[in-house]
């Protein structure tokens, strides 16, 4: 399993010179994307849309990817995979389970990048 944040990313977030609010405002639109993605992927899950789920999990790489989120990365990027398949209704199960696990990977992310922030900001 890779690591959550790409350590030359964390080490960047938490460098004085870059502008807070610019770091602030890119942490919180990953978070509202993330929520808004996520809802969106069980929905499409829900009714068969594989094709949304897919574009869902491209949308989120692309914000985890300039946070440097190298498991929400790799876990969006095999949910596009397993999505753009032309057996995605028989792989139901392993789509299932990889939304589950990009969950699980959006919450230690959320959290590293908490940390991050609360380092950045009381210290």
């Amino acid at each position: 399993m890779c690591h959550t944040i790409d350590s030359r990313m964390f080490s960047l977030l938490l460098h004085p010179d870059l502008d807070q609010e610019l770091i602030l405002r890119s942490i919180t639109q990953y978070f509202d994307q993330s929520v808004f993605s996520l809802s969106l992927m069980w929905r499409s899950f829900e009714i068969g849309d594989y094709e949304w789920i897919g574009e869902h999990a491209k949308l989120l790489q692309n914000f985890a990817g300039i946070l440097g989120l190298l498991e929400v990365n790799q876990i969006t990027q095999s949910l596009q995979n397993l999505c753009e398949s032309k057996t995605a209704d028989d792989r139901r199960k392993e789509i299932e389970e990889t939304i589950c696990s990009l969950e699980e990977a959006n919450k230690r992310a959320h959290f590293w990048l908490y940390v991050n922030w609360e380092i950045r900001t009381n210290f």
